[in-house]
């Protein structure tokens, strides 16, 4: 073989490479990015059962007025979540639904009447599912970002990512107040 057609050849190959890992890394974005949207819609769905809860809530004010201001304040978290990962923002509007969802236990049980109102059971069932889809939604998100930052990471994609394609990880989802609960600290 001649000179010539081997560095053609190897060329081809390295261009191949370079797209076929570019490719994988903007395939890996845009799992990260479905992922993120799940949660948001999970997150949306949650704010959507919102103004039922207020309502229903709002005739038993005299019963108690502290799940007013938790609803207001989930509401506010879910309104602070956009289109870009935000692991902070979504920490937060975790913490507000677990606060929230504590309050209504409280009222149903300490108040009877409330207990009867078979429309906050269903609200607070639904609440309920929603939070565990939520969480199912932060598992898959979290895999598909941990597979993309891996992605930028490990050779050779880290030199196609600068030389090419030019993104930047993403923050993964953490809990501060859960974590703080864990003595155990992996050594990384």
């Amino acid at each position: 073989m001649n000179t010539t057609l081997i560095v053609v050849l190897a060329a081809i190959a390295v261009a191949a490479g370079v797209v076929v890992i570019h490719n994988g890394i903007v395939s890996r974005r845009n799992a990260v990015r479905r992922a993120w949207a799940d949660v948001l819609a999970y997150e949306r769905q949650k704010q959507q059962t919102l103004p039922k809860l207020e309502e229903l809530v709002g005739s038993y004010q005299e019963y108690e007025r502290g799940l007013l201001t938790s609803v207001t304040q989930l509401r506010e978290s879910l309104g602070r979540l956009g289109a870009q990962p935000d692991g902070i923002a979504l920490a937060q509007a975790e913490r507000a639904s677990n606060e929230l969802l504590k309050s209504l236990r409280i009222a149903v049980e300490a108040y009877p009447e409330l207990q009867a109102a078979g429309a906050l059971r269903d609200l607070m069932a639904q609440l309920v599912d929603l939070q565990k889809e939520v969480t199912a939604a932060l598992t898959i998100f979290s895999r598909n970002v941990e597979l993309y930052n891996t992605g930028l990471e490990v050779f050779p994609a880290s030199l196609v990512n600068a030389a090419v394609t030019r993104a930047q990880p993403v923050e993964p989802f953490t809990d501060p107040r859960a974590a703080s609960a864990f003595d155990y600290r992996p050594r990384l």
